[in-house]
């Protein structure tokens, strides 16, 4: 995998043991930059291969991750690019699931991910500038059963990643918050060693998660998406590169055909519903009192207050 020259940065990055994570590392590392590669357990693999390796639990508090950062910090002088790669699918039926699941899951996948961003934002914000880059997937878009707390994770990721771009946008063009949205790519991610191990605990659902689980099995080492290809288009991504030089970027991006084909679905599945219901969902408004309108902004969206009511410019 070949680079164009430029400055070496210093990535942060989670869940390199195997998958993206791992992929990412060695593809970082071809580039001459810096590379801190955690997991829970040290990734040896990739120390031998150059990188910073250390342990680096997601779930930890706090206050043990900022202090892990600030060593980083210390010992390589900045962060430059974090990515929060780290996550697992919990499969079955929400309804399931054990409060304790549920909540490990979200812990991983976006608390623990919030947190690593806020160790390492305090130096990225001191030197205005940086790039926080979250992984997020085509489950964030539509509904999978027997995936479902899976996939609830990663429609929060997107809202916190678009929510944060705004917030460190105004403090400095140069800091980010960005994201792919991953189609299916052939990696461990669906393979019976690295997927939580799953029992049937609610007869009613147990045909639909057959179906599902049969389907993740034969899907297994056949999605259509190319790992290395993947991390490039972050790379990429990150320091405007390739299809993205000269570009107007957008906060995040789908990556795949399947996620192409998928996010697009639920969009146009979305503008049908507003268009056929557009009188039910506008009709909960109170009614617009005729008076000289004052312009503000809620939600980024543009409206007009006139009296009481308000209507959207």
């Amino acid at each position: 995998m070949e680079f164009t020259a430029h400055e070496p940065l210093v990535w942060l990055i989670t869940g390199t043991s195997t998958g993206f994570g791992n992929a990412l590392a060695r593809a970082v590392l071809s580039r001459g930059d810096t590379v801190v590669a955690t997991s829970r357990s040290t990734p040896i693999d990739l120390e031998k291969a150059g990188a910073h390796a250390l342990p680096l639990d997601v779930t930890w508090g706090l206050d043990k991750l900022k202090e892990t950062v600030d060593g980083i910090v210390e010992q390589h002088g900045r962060i430059d690019v974090l990515v929060n790669n780290a996550g697992y699918a919990l499969f079955g039926a929400i309804e399931e699931a054990t409060p304790e699941e549920t909540f490990d899951q979200f812990n991983t996948n976006v608390f623990g991910a919030i947190n690593v961003a806020r160790a390492v934002l305090p130096h990225m914000r001191a030197r205005k500038s940086g790039t926080i880059v979250w992984i997020g997937s085509l489950g964030g878009w539509q509904a999978v059963p027997s995936a479902g707390l899976y996939v609830t994770t990663k429609y929060a990721i997107r809202g916190i990643a678009e929510t944060m771009q705004a917030e460190l946008s105004s403090i400095s063009e140069d800091l980010r918050s960005i994201y792919l949205e991953a189609g299916h790519f052939r990696t461990t991610f669906l393979s019976p060693s690295h997927r939580t191990q799953y029992s049937p605990r609610i007869n009613d659902y147990t045909p639909l998660t057959d179906q599902f689980n049969t389907v993740f099995q034969a899907y297994d080492r056949r999605q259509p998406g190319d790992p290395e290809r993947f991390v490039r288009l972050l790379i990429d991504f990150v320091n405007r590169e390739g299809r993205f030089a000269g570009r107007k970027l957008p906060t995040g991006i789908p990556a795949g055909s399947d996620a192409y084909e998928a996010i697009g679905t639920t969009c146009r599945n979305t503008l049908q519903v507003l268009e056929e219901w557009e009188d039910v969902i506008k009709s909960t408004d109170y009614p617009v009192l005729r008076a000289k309108p004052s312009r503000l902004r809620l939600f980024g969206q543009k409206i007009l207050a006139r009296g009481k009511g308000i209507v959207t410019a």
